[in-house]
């Protein structure tokens, strides 16, 4: 009798209470897990994963025996794995695990990671992941012969589990990132006569570090090396990061235009053109996030960070950066609005300060649109930086899921920019970039890509350049 009435309870399927259930359990045991997007089933082998772990290092106390208890009622349900097409609106279709998506930059490398240390034995803690893009790129020239070239870009990334989380303080597992980079390749059309534009045409070469800045691209070099640490506070959760870190990994970012590798080439869309923090230096960040039961309202997340713009006369050169975002539902379609600033100091050349505005929203199942605004100031600091003294831009994604789970996505955006004033005004540079992703496999994507610049660099004449490009990106 007691094995029918098991066998009645597997074949059980679960209703809400076993949802509501599985998502505390979900939420209070993998944390970092919460921005994902993953099917019932997913979610309750991570939790049976992270609580075996927890046994196994710490011993039958450091887990409620009641989590272990409905852990345990909660696997005798069948929990089905709907299909991608059958996912709630709220969240977007992602690949399936172990695959690559859209990842904004600050988590590109480090999330695939944490997921497949997850699945690990304890005693295993170091995974290595990366990417490889190549890009051919061709541009008409005015009076000279067309720009064919070619670029590349090539990431390691060591992910190191140097701290095992203990869950009666609240505290997640810590990580060590470091990643090592080489890229080259030409980055506008004045290599050969064209004018030189306020954004780069291929921003997959164009990685700033203030640790290569004497190097000639194409070089081995140390892009980022940082520890992160996650702190559970109830419901909430405080996030931070130390070491050599790049601003732009965490402010004025994207769910659609934020990623060189996979989504727009043009500099343009990676950032706002008139943000000017993009360089990879010793720093520090954190991240509050808040979580609101609001219908309308899902969290709000306050970040800050501050990195040095300068290597040499360091504590003379800080730039500080902070931010606030609104994670918003609207129709059952996510949102996330953002508003932020940058004000600093770059010794021997000026004070540097901006401030932006950006949001992202589905509007559709598998429809986003963004849109960006960023001004900084006109000194020679800021000119140190880049050129552009007030940007807009905005764009929309579309996307597409196979039956592999394979997302493909087709997007079009526009920007202008404006140049700073100097003995002469600039006039303005805009651009024009539509693309087509095919996922060709989980890891592996080929995009056909074209640019229209019109007035680049500012210019009113000679200065429209039409772009194509093919890339190709291996993620590992």
């Amino acid at each position: 009798m007691f094995l029918a009435l098991a066998g009645v309870m597997m074949a059980a399927e679960p209703d809400d209470w076993h949802r509501k259930a599985l998502l505390e359990l979900y939420a209070k045991h993998v944390p970092e897990a919460s921005s994902m997007v993953e099917a019932d089933r997913q979610k309750l082998d991570r939790v049976a994963r992270r609580i075996g772990e927890k046994l196994s290092s710490g011993g039958f106390t450091s887990v409620d025996a009641a989590d272990v208890a409905m852990l345990a009622l909660l696997e005798t349900r069948s929990w089905p794995a709907p299909p991608a097409a059958q996912q709630p609106a709220t969240q977007p279709a992602e690949p399936a695990r172990g695959g690559v998506s859209d990842l904004q930059k600050g988590n590109e490398g480090i999330r695939q990671a944490q997921e497949r240390l997850e699945g690990m034995p304890i005693g295993e803690r170091m995974v290595i992941t990366g990417d490889v893009a190549s890009v051919l790129q061709g541009a008409p020239v005015n009076d000279e012969p067309d720009m064919t070239a070619t670029s590349g870009r090539a990431r390691v990334n060591f992910v190191l589990r140097a701290f095992s989380g203990r869950q009666d303080k609240g505290l997640s597992d810590g990580y060590f990132f470091v990643q090592m980079l080489s890229a080259g390749g030409a980055v506008d059309s004045s290599v050969v006569g064209g004018p030189r534009s306020f954004t780069a045409l291929n921003d997959i070469a164009t990685d700033r570090s203030r640790f290569n800045e004497s190097t000639e691209r194409g070089n081995i070099y140390l892009r980022k090396a940082f520890y992160e640490q996650r702190l559970t506070l109830g419901e909430n959760e405080l996030t931070g990061r130390a070491g050599i870190i790049d601003l732009t990994d965490y402010f004025d970012t994207s769910l659609f235009a934020n990623n060189e590798a996979r989504q727009f080439l043009n500099g343009a869309f990676v950032n706002s053109a008139a943000f000017k923090t993009g360089i990879s230096a010793p720093g520090l960040m954190g991240a509050y996030t808040r979580k609101i039961d609001k219908d309308w309202l899902e969290a709000i997340v306050i970040r800050a960070g501050y990195a040095v713009s300068r290597i040499e006369r360091a504590f003379a050169s800080p730039v500080w950066n902070g931010e606030i975002e609104a994670q918003t539902l609207w129709k059952g379609h996510r949102g996330y609005w953002r508003m932020g600033g940058a004000f600093g100091n770059r010794a021997g050349v000026g004070s540097v300060r901006g401030f932006y505005l950006g949001v992202d929203h589905w509007v559709a199942p598998k429809i986003g649109v963004f849109g960006r605004y960023a001004i900084s100031d006109s000194g020679v600091g800021s000119q140190s930086f880049g050129p552009v003294r007030q940007s807009y831009s905005g764009g929309l994604q579309v996307r597409r899921v196979d039956t592999g789970d394979r997302i493909s996505a087709w997007s079009i955006a526009f920007s202008q920019a404006f140049g700073i004033t100097t003995d002469m005004r600039l006039a303005s540079e805009r651009v024009i970039e539509t693309y087509y992703r095919w996922q060709w496999t989980q890891h592996i994507s080929i995009t056909p890509d074209f640019q229209l610049i019109l007035g680049s660099g500012g210019r009113r004449t000679k200065g429209t350049q039409p772009v194509l490009a093919l890339r190709l990106n291996f993620g590992f």
